[in-house]
């Protein structure tokens, strides 16, 4: 019968080996971390972000220019409308003063 000092030394003993398995999983997990390609993605989208900056800078004035024209074009329209209706005015005089 196996005394207890072997039954205490087989239990740390499988306890060792289960730690070892463990351990070897996390060494093979860290194995296939490469930390160099993580470091080239996070490159990559820094590049990219300052770009999508970039543009949308672009487009803000782009909006800005076409903003400025659209109100211009409005305010033309305003005046286009003002004389037409004064020239239907003076048009509608004219006929009835005939």
């Amino acid at each position: 019968m196996p005394s207890s000092e072997e039954k205490e030394l087989r239990d740390a003993l499988e306890k060792a080996q289960h730690e070892a398995k463990e351990l070897r999983g996390k060494v093979g997990e860290l194995s296939a971390f490469k930390p160099e390609e993580l470091l080239a993605r996070i490159h990559e989208l820094e590049k990219d972000g300052a770009e999508l900056r970039m543009r949308l800078e672009q487009a803000d004035k782009v909006r800005a220019q076409w903003d400025a024209r659209v109100q211009s074009l409005r305010r033309e329209l305003e005046i286009a409308r003002k004389e037409q209706e004064r020239l239907r005015s003076v048009l509608e005089n004219e006929r009835l003063s005939r």
